[in-house]
């Protein structure tokens, strides 16, 4: 789950394959913290739709099959401010509809818990 210590929303567009994009509430002051969106995007010829991710939410991807997909930001990335989530807290309790454990890049297999972000974010880390 990828969100940004600086505040920036984006729109994630998939150009071309089948990808599912969930979308995480992380405004800690939220009735609706920690509660979480579902979404496939690509797949259908012709029908191609995008998410709006808002400041303060995390989104993961999971691509089904080879996929090119867009993200249009409100400032410049900076690698920075990244943080994360695992994408498999059972806090989150998110249904993947996975058959096979994902490959995940070296920095999302060492994401922390929901309760260790929160708490770095709160000591300042």
């Amino acid at each position: 789950m990828h969100i940004h210590r600086e505040p920036w929303s984006k729109l994630v567009y998939v150009v071309s394959g089948r990808a599912t994009i969930v979308v995480v509430n992380l405004m800690s002051g939220s009735d609706q913290f920690g509660d979480h969106l579902r979404i496939e995007l690509g797949g259908v010829q012709g029908v191609r739709r995008s998410v709006y991710i808002p400041e303060g939410f995390g989104n993961a991807f999971y691509c089904h099959e080879p996929t090119q997909y867009l993200n249009l930001v409100s400032q410049e990335f900076g690698d920075a401010g990244r943080r994360g989530v695992a994408w498999d807290d059972p806090l989150l309790a998110i249904d993947w509809g996975l058959r096979t454990r994902p490959i995940l890049s070296g920095p999302d297999m060492r994401q922390p818990s929901l309760q260790e972000l929160v708490r770095d974010l709160e000591s300042g880390r």
